[in-house]
């Protein structure tokens, strides 16, 4: 989609990008089991030293290597895909950010990265997706600006489970964007930007809210070959 010379750029950043991935996977796992595959935000944490979250956006980068035609490892993908599962909670029925016996619990934001996760993986009406689908139905976003659990945020939650459920199509799909639609041009502001949002870490500024928020409105649109069904 670039001019050659900046195609060429690319492409070395990206095999270099590639291999640094594995290297991260591979890396500081040897505390939980449960956590080989996946990769952390940071390995200085307790709890974990893999993550749903993290995890989810490493995986949406192999795939978009792959659609590419970058040459993205086997290996390191089905790891990342047992990771995944490994997330799943049988009990709720939906995704939890690290693999039992991790105290969280399911929240909107993990729902739609585990059941992304599986349609990029090519894992179209996996049974835990459909799952996760029917969670989400049970636990619909509220207000604008609400969040599930402690740990969720709106707009990011918002995004996932927007591309998630696009991803099972149909009624159910149009049925949860025009509600998430609808939430978001409420919390639009004059100036077109969405507000910053603060939780446990650290603040998140407008300019993330508003990409995000960006990026879930066109989803309709196709924009992103990654997302295309």
């Amino acid at each position: 989609m670039s001019k050659e010379g900046r195609s060429k750029k690319i492409a070395v950043a990206t095999r270099r990008a590639l291999r640094w991935a594995e290297q991260l996977q591979r890396d500081g796992k040897s505390g939980r089991s449960v956590d080989i595959g996946g990769w952390r935000y940071t390995s200085r944490v307790a709890e974990c030293t893999s993550d749903l979250s993290v995890t989810a956006w490493m995986i949406m980068f192999y795939r978009s290597a792959q659609n590419a035609q970058f040459d993205v490892s086997k290996s390191s993908l089905n790891q990342a895909m047992e990771f995944v599962e490994r997330c799943y909670s049988s009990r709720d029925g939906s995704f939890l950010y690290c693999p039992p016996p991790s105290s969280r619990r399911c929240n909107w934001a993990m729902c739609g990265a585990g059941m992304l996760t599986l349609s990029l993986a090519g894992r179209h009406g996996d049974p835990m997706a459909e799952s996760a689908a029917n969670w989400l139905e049970r636990h619909p976003f509220g207000r604008y600006g609400e969040i599930h659990q402690t740990h969720d945020r709106f707009h990011y939650a918002a995004y996932y489970c927007a591309q998630a459920m696009f991803q099972i199509g149909g009624k159910r799909w149009w049925a949860f964007y025009q509600d998430i639609a609808a939430k978001l041009l409420e919390g639009q502001r004059r100036d077109g930007r969405w507000p910053s949002e603060s939780g446990e870490n650290a603040p998140v500024a407008s300019a993330y809210s508003t990409s995000i928020a960006l990026m879930t409105l066109t989803i309709p649109y196709q924009l992103l070959p990654v997302y295309q069904r």
